[in-house]
């Protein structure tokens, strides 16, 4: 019942965050979206920085910081406020949840079978190309039912 809820709850996500993929192929503007926005706006540094109760000197750093990526969500926050913007964020996966979780399910697997597959070759029991591709379809489709613990790595 629980593996059924997360499967569940994994898809519905999936549906919402499909949605915020435009996002990913959207590039930052040149100068960063904080400096982009003032300046259609036609805000200065100084003006923002009376809106946001900081200095026109810690705009300016903001702005920097923005481009090589060292600005912290708070002082994005407080910026996004003083131009009177929402900020949003998101972790968007590149590839659906559901693809990720079946394609880490079918690299386990693999592995397995390797394992399992040499073991069986020496002792002269190998499977045919068919019933690997069985076997190999039947535990994907039970893995991804019931993830192992391990399935993302060991803890």
């Amino acid at each position: 019942m629980r593996k059924t809820a997360e499967k569940l709850a994994r898809e519905q996500l999936d549906r919402t965050l499909v949605r915020y993929r435009v996002l990913i192929e959207t590039p930052p503007p040149r100068k960063g979206w904080i400096r982009a926005i003032r300046d259609v706006l036609g805000m200065s540094g100084q003006q923002l920085a009376k809106r946001t109760g900081l200095t026109r000197q810690r705009i300016s750093a903001i702005e920097k910081q923005e481009l090589d990526g060292s600005l912290t969500l708070r002082t994005l926050e407080k910026v996004a406020e003083g131009l009177d913007c929402t900020l949003v964020f998101a972790l968007i996966p590149r590839r659906g949840l559901e693809a990720m979780l079946h394609q880490q399910v079918e690299q386990l697997v693999q592995r397995r079978l390797e394992r399992s597959g040499h073991l069986m070759d020496l002792e002269a029991q190998g499977l045919s190309p068919a019933e690997r591709r069985r076997a190999k379809e039947e535990m994907v489709t039970e893995l991804k039912r019931n993830p192992p613990r391990q399935l993302w790595g060991e803890e």
